[in-house]
């Protein structure tokens, strides 16, 4: 469904520019934050996936899919580890986004922070279909630290990366 760019890093760099344009023409999209092909986000596709994936780990039980058209959905308790990843969903605390949604969020998001601290908008959560709580663990799973402002609002902005220890000599 899905990959987490960061985990195939290495991969994406020696594919190079020429390499990365040769995978659009089989809808194979290199993303911000996501690797995934747009097709296999379809509700067959994902079902599907869901179902061979749990084949495959033995899984006793497995979640019911997402209903057809859904974008991002519950994430049951005692899910089995990479389920939600296998159909092409990222789980964000309690809720499960698919992965080019999460991907846009991720657009928007940093739009928005561009201009500095913002709060989690109308459009965001209708993206994922959520409320602020939820859209508050998508924004802090994409890097971005929540605090509240002097009149109580939520604002967000990009996480800073922790700088390198310098290494002492001796």
């Amino acid at each position: 469904g899905a990959v987490r760019r960061d985990t195939v890093a290495d991969q994406i760099a020696a594919l190079g520019p020429k390499g990365r344009k040769s995978l659009r023409p089989f809808g194979i999209r290199i993303a911000r934050h996501w690797v995934y092909m747009q097709e296999i986000l379809k509700p067959d596709a994902i079902r599907w996936r869901g179902l061979l994936w749990g084949l495959a780990m033995d899984a006793a039980t497995l979640p019911p899919p997402p209903g057809p058209g859904r974008v991002s959905l519950e994430v049951m308790p005692g899910a089995p580890p990479g389920f939600y990843e296998a159909m092409g969903f990222h789980p964000f605390g309690a809720l499960a986004v698919r992965a080019d949604i999460a991907e846009r969020i991720a657009s928007k998001a940093w739009a928005l922070g561009r201009k500095g601290a913002f709060k989690a908008t109308a459009e965001l959560m209708s993206l994922a279909g959520c409320g602020a709580g939820g859209m508050a663990a998508i924004l802090k799973g994409l890097g971005y630290r929540g605090r509240k402002d002097k009149g109580g609002v939520t604002r967000f902005r990009r996480a800073l990366k922790p700088k390198p220890k310098k290494q002492e000599t001796g």
